[in-house]
């Protein structure tokens, strides 16, 4: 993606993963060895804190469409994480069916898929990959707080070292897409600026996808603090069970 490509330099600086984050994976995750897919996994920041500070012989995977990202993720990780250069969309002919315990799918990334048929086959995909007892982790930006006046809004700039972030959202005329603009200004280099598609993704739709998909149990919350989700919520994140089992890691709320 092009998109990604012109901010690959700066990505773990504008989007560092920070300890709310680290606090939330692991609390997730059992005192045991789990497998487990980074699907959208970016630089690999994820996937580096769980192998520094898991101690236990997890099976990591990473898989990102964006060759900078991953490039970069490749010199963090040790050859025991297994990184694959594929689209998201591509998941089943890459892993066997009941191979994981968790799929991560965060960072916006689920709304990069075209529109609502892509993201149903793609919970699809996820579901039949989930080990009995697997969990699907999904993280969006909440559309609804960003849009509830307006149908375009700036987000305040972010600002990191020599550099500065502009995020620019705008409802398209389809009401199903956002046009989302990034800018990064350097002082030290030309100003890249970029746009990219995103489906519009909301609680509701969201929820009656992955029901429809198969998961019996899904718990929504605001951020990754795991507090309770409202249409005022920075963030829409959903942690899922698979139906076909009993017990679950979470308690839904």
């Amino acid at each position: 993606m092009n998109f990604y490509k012109k901010l690959a330099k700066y990505y773990d600086q504008i989007f560092p993963f920070n300890s709310d984050k680290q606090k939330f994976i692991t609390s997730l995750l059992p005192q045991h060895a789990v497998s487990l897919l980074d699907t959208g996994c970016a630089t690999g920041e994820l996937l580096l804190f769980l192998e520094k500070n898991r101690k236990f012989k997890d099976q990591l995977n990473g898989l990102d469409l964006d060759p900078d990202l991953l490039k970069q993720a490749k010199k963090k990780l040790s050859a025991d994480v297994k990184l694959f250069h594929k689209d998201m969309f591509t998941i089943d002919s890459v892993f066997p069916e009941k191979n994981f315990d968790f799929i991560f799918c965060l960072g916006n990334t689920l709304p990069h898929l075209h529109n609502i048929t892509a993201i149903k086959l793609f919970l699809q995909k996820c579901y039949l990959l989930l080990k009995p007892k697997g969990s699907l982790v999904l993280q969006l930006v909440n559309y609804p707080k960003l849009l509830q006046h307006q149908k375009i809004i700036n987000l305040p700039r972010i600002r990191k070292k020599n550099i500065v972030f502009k995020r620019n959202y705008e409802l398209q005329a389809d009401q199903k897409h956002i046009r989302f603009q990034g800018t990064v200004i350097d002082h030290d280099q030309p100003q890249e600026k970029n746009e990219i598609s995103l489906s519009l993704v909301l609680k509701s739709s969201l929820h009656d996808l992955l029901l429809k998909t198969g998961f019996g149990t899904t718990s929504f919350y605001g951020n990754f603090k795991l507090e309770k989700y409202s249409q005022q919520s920075p963030a829409l994140i959903s942690i899922s069970t698979k139906s076909d089992q009993t017990g679950s890691y979470f308690k839904k709320k």
